[in-house]
């Protein structure tokens, strides 16, 4: 396993070989790296880049979320769901107030409730959609799937965790 971190440390980079620290995607796998008790290594910190991570991503933010990476506009319900768990857990451990660890959870993952609400498609609950306009991705029938069950993923943090 291995993250590369950009230069000035403020994020992970999707590219091993990019020099100029643009790329960036979304570590979703991240909360299972932390579930599972994977993330000791290599990591000296593993809570601190998850932080940096984080706050990296409310840089790039969209009406309806936060993009997949750096190349598309798009975003996974699943992908934000285990994001915004991540974010909870991690305000967990560093003992923020209850307000503060909703609103952790709440930047990642209210933007999924906004784009079925206001998304311009018909169909069932899609788990792919533009983070700009709510609309579904064309033609790729991400409907109605299983993965839309990420949206319990703070299930499967302790009992106190839960928002």
């Amino acid at each position: 396993l291995a993250i590369v971190i950009s230069q000035d440390l403020v994020h992970s980079k999707l590219s091993y070989d990019d020099t100029e620290n643009t790329t960036w995607s979304l570590k979703y796998n991240l909360l299972f790296q932390k579930l599972l008790g994977f993330h000791n290594e290599p990591f000296t910190n593993f809570d601190q880049l998850v932080i940096s991570e984080l706050a990296f991503y409310k840089t790039k933010s969209l009406q309806y979320g936060v993009p997949l990476d750096y190349r598309h506009t798009y975003t996974k319900t699943d992908w934000l769901s285990w994001i915004a768990a991540l974010a909870l857990s991690v305000s967990k451990k560093r003992g923020e107030a209850m307000n503060n660890k909703a609103s952790e959870f709440s930047f990642f993952f209210d933007p999924i409730q906004s784009a079925l609400q206001n998304t311009p498609d018909r169909n069932p609950f899609t788990d792919l959609f533009y983070c700009n306009n709510a609309s579904q991705v064309e033609a790729t029938g991400f409907m109605a799937r299983p993965v839309v069950g990420g949206i319990y993923a703070t299930l499967l943090l302790s009992p106190a965790s839960s928002p």
